[in-house]
């Protein structure tokens, strides 16, 4: 388990929210949250067969999926989540990686900060 520190901050109502920090923020802080590869969760639920994996991480996709080793992508028949551009990288990143694991990936709204991914295993 590894501690990844994440910015959240509070709406002038007092909602906590993640992702990037408006200037209207009431509140901002750091705080650390165990992570999990998906090896790791994988292993501790025992999942031999995933029909569907909705990422929602907030930017951390692109880490996580370029440490999920082949044995966890041979499991993994879908993949459906939102990307969160990160430091220059884009969803062309995760969509070559998926692409090299064997889905078929689709997009929409690919001009967005934030576009939807929808990933098929070949041969299903």
């Amino acid at each position: 388990i590894d501690n990844i520190p994440l910015t959240v901050w509070f709406t002038p109502s007092g909602q906590l929210m993640t992702g990037t920090v408006p200037k209207n923020a009431a509140k901002v802080e750091t705080i650390n949250a165990p992570g999990f590869t998906l090896a790791k969760i994988f292993e501790m639920g025992r999942v031999e067969r995933c029909d569907l994996l909705k990422v929602d991480i907030e930017g951390a996709e692109f880490e996580l999926f370029e440490k999920t080793p082949d044995e966890i992508w041979n499991k993994i028949f879908r993949v459906v989540m939102e990307v969160h551009k990160d430091g220059g990288r884009s969803e062309k990143t995760l969509v070559r990686i998926l692409e090299q694991k064997g889905f078929t990936v689709s997009l929409k709204d690919e001009s967005s900060n934030n576009p939807m991914l929808w990933a098929l295993k070949k041969n299903l």
